[in-house]
């Protein structure tokens, strides 16, 4: 099995090659420093399975599974290994393509494991990490199921960057009603500032962004 690993903590990747090398079925191990070193390599389209940081200097982790989805659909496997492991970073890290993720805090055999769940096709998710995800997942659920189709589609000319007052004249509502309903909206999906309001809408599906 080919792996590339990419991050710019030198010392890190080169001890997780040293070790995944001592695994079996891993036969050769690419390191890259950057994404676009990755991405200009001739590597790339012989790697299985790549581990990459979310955050890295020239192109962040994120475009890194956007370009390879769109260049290389599912060819290649890839697996986050980052120091954010919190809810929103996995939610939204599996939802623009990533096979897998794990904290940098995972061992070398949970590491193995991933690659090997990954390569056959599977998702893998560090254990550690599962919980958080399934009672988020479940708290979400909970608090979109609370809004009503008109909540839902203020909210979503609220995505699209219009405001209250354009809001209210495309629903021919007067802007009290629409205040209203952007208060309940505020209360029920527990944020409170507009922005909050909207990247919970694109994390959990209610919005795609055009680029998307």
């Amino acid at each position: 099995m080919n792996i590339s690993l990419i991050d710019d903590h030198i010392l890190l990747i080169q001890a997780i090659k040293r070790s995944l090398l001592e695994k079996p079925g891993i036969s050769h191990i690419a390191t890259f420093s950057s994404a676009r070193d990755f991405l200009n390599s001739n590597s790339i389209l012989q790697t299985d399975v790549v581990l990459l940081d979310l955050s890295m200097p020239d192109m962040d982790g994120f475009e890194l599974l956007k370009t390879c989805r769109k260049q290389y659909k599912n060819a290649i496997k890839t697996i986050i290994l980052s120091v954010s492991s919190d809810v929103q970073t996995i939610r939204y890290a599996m939802q623009n393509g990533a096979n897998g993720f794990l904290s940098k805090g995972a061992g070398i055999d949970e590491v193995y494991l991933a690659i090997n769940k990954v390569a056959n096709g599977e998702q893998y998710i560090e254990t550690n990490l599962k919980e958080s995800l399934v009672n988020s997942v479940i708290t979400s659920e909970t608090l979109i199921s609370q809004l009503s189709p008109r909540e839902k589609k203020i909210l979503d000319n609220i995505c699209n960057g219009k405001t209250l007052k354009e809001i209210a004249y495309d629903f021919k509502l007067s802007l009290y009603t629409v205040q209203y309903y952007y208060r309940c909206l505020m209360k029920k999906l527990k944020v409170t500032k507009t922005s909050e309001l909207i990247v919970f809408a694109i994390k959990n599906g209610l919005y795609k962004p055009p680029d998307y």
